[in-house]
């Protein structure tokens, strides 16, 4: 048998229209009634739209997010080799204090994050090592950052520990 890692690239990037839209999308998303709280499998989200609403697309939040997002996309993807994308879901999660999501993957080809509101002390996203799945990284991000990764990557979102609310 042979084995070789592949490297995967991952960018992380400043959305350019985080400090105009940040009140806009955060006040979309605490007006939202269609949420709910992860809690078992290993997860505990304190607001999440995951189950109920990521293919809907009328989601005030989404409407206000979705054209500066595919801009920043559009100006992005062609690092990447493509000269398109499509945006197959999108939802929220928030994590109050002590919350966490457990190690996973997603389908598509990429997993996109936009840290909308993350305050100074919460925690990183952690990825496993691709190459020695026993080793934990950290993507290193600040709030108005968007990381885009592979979504084979495994990777968690480990309690929060800040009493603010990270979203």
């Amino acid at each position: 048998m042979k084995e070789f890692n592949i490297p995967l690239k991952v960018q992380i990037k400043p959305f350019k229209h985080h400090k105009k839209l940040k009140s806009l999308i955060l006040n979309g998303i605490n007006n939202q009634t269609d949420y709910e709280e992860l809690v078992g499998s290993g997860n505990n989200i304190t607001k999440v739209d995951w189950n109920t609403s990521r293919f809907r697309q009328d989601r005030p939040w989404v409407l206000d997010f979705i054209n500066p997002l595919s801009e920043h996309m559009f100006e992005w993807f062609p690092d990447y080799g493509y000269n398109s994308f499509q945006i197959a879901e999108m939802w929220f999660q928030q994590y109050d204090k002590n919350s966490w999501h457990n190690w996973h993957v997603h389908g598509c080809n990429y997993t996109g994050v936009y840290y909308l509101d993350l305050p100074n002390d919460s925690s990183n996203t952690q990825y496993l090592d691709p190459g020695n799945f026993e080793t934990i990284k950290e993507f290193v991000i600040n709030e108005g950052d968007i990381l885009l990764f592979p979504s084979i990557v495994v990777h968690r979102s480990p309690p929060n520990k800040s009493t603010e609310r990270k979203t």
